[in-house]
């Protein structure tokens, strides 16, 4: 069931990038988000393996197509200042935690899925809520969408926007020179040398850094002996270092950050080299998780950064193919990181040196893709 959901993320991913970028982001979202809660729903009534695992795909391929809008449409709402806050918020742990409090309260898988998914449906009307993407009309030749869009959102400000209209008619007229309506695909997305080396460091980044952070996870176990906290707490302890990157990448860059957080967290796994040298570690369990956990709050980081980055990079018309791309190679990297258990059979340090070596190449990758702090989106 773990890897067909994963497989449906992958699928659902990539399909989501060309609906996003060619129908549209909002009916597409919210779509792919309503079906999402529906076959998770159903999953609480199944009495067969083979039925789960078809439903847990089709959750997967939902959630795969709304992972992927929904990273893109906030980012395209706010200015360059505040992206970073967007993504690195971690907001979207109170889910994580939500999960483990109604499992500890409800003590039953089936009703759980029942639950959960009906805990989801009063988000469905922010659908009359959040405006279409102004930038995704205006490139599709929507001006009067796009300026009611606009418009829109400047009536929820305190604050009057000076020369909106020369504004958007600068726009009109720049897209309408400038750009025709077409059908993308990924193909564009390595249709420049720049896109395909972009395209490259971002698929390893996510593949590797996933892989990575999905083992740690797994490595990590039990740390208070209450299955309902263990699920949750090593969330709960990425969010500082999280927050901490928002203000480090404001001074470093997005890429140097990156490179930081990912050669620090590659330096932590490696260090277990050093001692082991020095003491028998291994009779140290809690020593070995404390090693995992801190590993992992670096790779956290580093892969929040990289998807800022993922974003901040393509123009509007392949922005959610490319986000795509990236949540595609992070559910690979979910399925890969349960092959490398063949390591724990060698020797305990093992692992921990090849995943340290795996981190800092994802720090060296990120420098090859473009700066975007403090830029406008393309």
């Amino acid at each position: 069931t773990t890897y067909s959901q994963a497989v449906g993320v992958i699928i659902g991913a990539l399909c989501g990038g060309v609906l996003g970028d060619n129908i549209g982001r909002r009916k597409v979202m919210f779509t792919f988000f309503a079906l999402m809660i529906v076959f998770h729903g159903v999953c609480g009534s199944v009495e067969t393996w083979e039925s789960l695992m078809i439903l847990r795909f089709l959750v997967g391929l939902s959630a795969g197509v709304f992972i992927v809008i929904s990273i893109v449409i906030p980012i395209e709402y706010v200015g360059s200042d505040w992206r970073d806050v967007c993504m690195l918020s971690g907001f979207w742990t109170i889910g994580v935690y939500s999960l483990s409090l109604q499992a500890y309260l409800l003590q039953n898988w089936k009703l759980l899925a029942f639950v959960s998914g009906a805990f989801n449906l009063p988000l469905l009307g922010l659908y009359f809520l959040i405006p279409e993407s102004a930038r995704w009309l205006l490139c599709s030749h929507q001006y009067h969408a796009a300026e009611a869009s606009v418009r829109d959102m400047i009536s929820c400000n305190t604050k009057p926007v000076a020369e909106l209209v020369a504004l958007l008619d600068s726009a009109r007229a720049s897209v309408s020179s400038k750009m025709h309506r077409k059908r993308y695909t990924y193909i564009h997305l390595f249709q420049t040398l720049d896109l395909f080396k972009w395209t490259l460091a971002l698929a390893y980044s996510c593949l590797i850094t996933s892989t990575v952070y999905f083992y740690l996870y797994n490595k990590i176990g039990s740390i208070t002996g209450n299955k309902y906290i263990d699920n949750s707490l090593p969330f709960l302890v990425d969010i500082p270092l999280t927050w901490s990157a928002i203000v480090v990448n404001k001074c470093l860059g997005r890429r140097w950050c990156t490179f930081l957080y990912s050669v620090a967290s590659g330096f932590a796994l490696l260090s277990v080299m050093i001692l082991h040298m020095t003491g028998n570690l291994q009779s140290i369990p809690t020593l070995v998780t404390g090693l995992c956990l801190f590993g992992k709050l670096g790779v956290t980081a580093s892969f929040s950064l990289i998807a800022v980055i993922a974003v901040e990079t393509y123009p509007t018309v392949i922005r959610c193919m490319g986000t795509a791309i990236g949540v595609a190679f992070t559910a690979a990297g979910s399925i890969l990181s349960r092959q490398f258990k063949f390591l724990d059979t060698f020797h305990y340090t093992i692992p921990f040196v090849v995943f340290g070596g795996f981190i800092i190449s994802v720090g060296f990758s990120s420098l090859i893709l473009p700066e975007s702090i403090g830029r406008p989106l393309p």
